[in-house]
């Protein structure tokens, strides 16, 4: 069921059994539900922008 909620996939924060399941979640899987898909570095650079302008991120 969609909420309406805003996800954001942090790629380089994330587990998986294998390197193939790693690049599922991040390719084919997080970009039905993830509307951003970004680094750590990435994030802690928009948050602050996000937050202050209270706007969605990329």
């Amino acid at each position: 069921m969609e909420l309406g909620y805003f996800a954001t996939l942090v790629s380089d924060a994330t587990a998986a059994f294998s390197h193939l399941m790693m690049h599922a979640a991040h390719k084919l899987n997080g970009p039905t539900y993830a509307h951003a898909i970004l680094t750590t570095a990435e994030l802690i650079e928009v948050l602050p922008k996000a937050s202050a302008s209270k706007e969605t991120m990329p």
